[in-house]
């Protein structure tokens, strides 16, 4: 049996094993940081927060150039940082699910060739496996290009499938670091997938007393339209990075309303990977189900698994007598 850790050791470990993997990928020069997440979903955020904390403690730099998928420009990341890395958001979205993102990485391989190129901690996920031919090639012809992936089946596939460095390191959410939940009011916080990564046929157990189901897919236009341009004055103000500051206020206003969700319970079960990610940050106990094509189980195989705090379940009633468990023993729970 692994060793059990709490979540500050773990958080310790896993933040420096992203050190000693992604800090020498990065070349010098002025660092472009693409494909911002702005849509609710928190998990992206929590990335993004993350990978802006690691590049100011580790790299003491703020991005020269930052962009969506929609306001991304070739011309306008060129005479921000004529030079330097192009940085791509990590996450789980490249690969045949989410289409988008993998055309901006072939569109950013097509009109940067030769310049250094840093997709940051990704899952992949391809079906059928030969959709990764076309992004194979042009890999190939770009010739700088480097992958970091945060679960062994996505390792053991880009070897097999991608001419290019090919690198294993944690979620870049654990540069966040320990944060502080909000007080509870139920026993239990269901977070569930209801997008096309739910896995079918999950059935909902009855939901016990002292319950409460949601996602965190749904956000307020309003709150977001303010932290938008007042992290965009601060910035401008500081004489930084305006619309990197519009962002990073965007992205860490998602961030706490996932907190605020995430701290109703005492013990949350999801099949979200970072509800279980921003849970060990929270030190909040948790059970953990799978997505639909094995994403959460293989990353906490890889980097999670000894929190002290984590069961893990294949069915829902198996989740919620897990909860249950928790709930009696573990005494972050009494103790929120």
């Amino acid at each position: 049996m692994s060793e059990v850790v709490s979540s500050k050791a773990l958080i310790a470990g896993l933040q420096e094993k992203i050190d000693t993997v992604v800090r020498p990928l990065i070349p010098e020069g002025r660092i472009s940081l693409v494909d911002f997440p702005n849509y609710a979903n928190v998990g992206d955020s929590a990335i993004w927060l993350g990978q802006i904390e690691f590049l100011r403690q580790r790299l003491g730099v703020t991005p020269s150039y930052g962009a969506t998928i929609d306001s991304y420009s070739r011309e306008a990341l060129l005479a921000a940082a004529p030079d330097g890395p192009i940085l791509i958001n990590g996450g789980g979205n490249f690969g045949t699910i989410w289409p988008r993102h993998h055309d901006f990485i072939l569109r950013l391989l097509r009109e940067h060739p030769g310049r250094p190129m840093v997709l940051l901690p990704q899952s992949l996920h391809f079906d059928p496996p030969e959709a990764a031919d076309e992004v194979a090639r042009a890999m190939e012809k770009h010739g700088r290009f480097t992958m970091v992936v945060r679960d062994q089946k996505s390792l053991a596939f880009a070897r097999q499938k991608f001419p290019c460095d090919v690198h294993l390191a944690p979620d870049m959410a654990f540069f966040i670091g320990a944060t502080q939940p909000r007080r509870p009011k139920d026993n239990f916080l269901f977070l569930m997938r209801s997008d096309k990564e739910k896995v079918e046929g999950q059935e909902m157990p009855s939901i016990p007393e002292g319950g409460d189901v949601t996602d965190w897919l749904e956000e307020s236009r309003r709150r977001l339209r303010i932290s938008r341009w007042m992290g965009r004055l601060s910035g401008i103000m500081r004489g930084g990075n305006g619309r990197i500051s519009a962002y990073n206020a965007l992205a860490l206003n998602r961030y706490w309303r996932g907190v605020e969700i995430l701290s109703r319970g005492r013990v949350v079960i999801t099949d979200r990977l970072h509800a279980h990610i921003m849970s060990t940050l929270l030190d909040i106990p948790h059970v953990a189900l799978d997505n639909s094509y094995g994403k959460v189980g293989g990353f906490i195989e890889a980097w999670t698994k000894p929190y002290a705090g984590l069961r893990r379940a294949t069915t829902m009633d198996e989740a919620l007598a897990a909860g249950r468990t928790l709930l009696a023993t573990m005494p972050q729970c009494a103790a929120r």
